[in-house]
């Protein structure tokens, strides 16, 4: 999606991404490495992105909610040693 948007950001000489990762990718998760993964380059990208386009007026963020509580969440600690 950010390949997408970038050449008229460009033209523009502005834009904002905001790209919706996890704090699993700062600093593991029991939800699985795969999920811990691509969260992790998610944010890595994000970075990337933000650098490299800094001078053309393109901001690139990432939100990283946190575990929420809902049934699915219990339920993920359950299984991994949590309440």
């Amino acid at each position: 999606m950010m390949r997408a948007v970038i050449p008229f950001m460009r033209e523009k000489k502005s834009g904002a991404i905001v790209n919706i990762a996890s704090t699993a990718g700062t600093s593991g998760a029991v939800a699985g490495i795969a999920y811990t993964c691509s969260k992790h380059r998610l944010i890595g990208a994000t970075k990337n992105m933000a650098w490299r386009f800094r001078k053309e007026g393109i901001r690139c963020n990432a939100v990283l909610p946190g575990a929420v509580d809902s049934r699915i969440g219990k339920a993920i600690g359950a299984g991994h040693g949590g309440e």
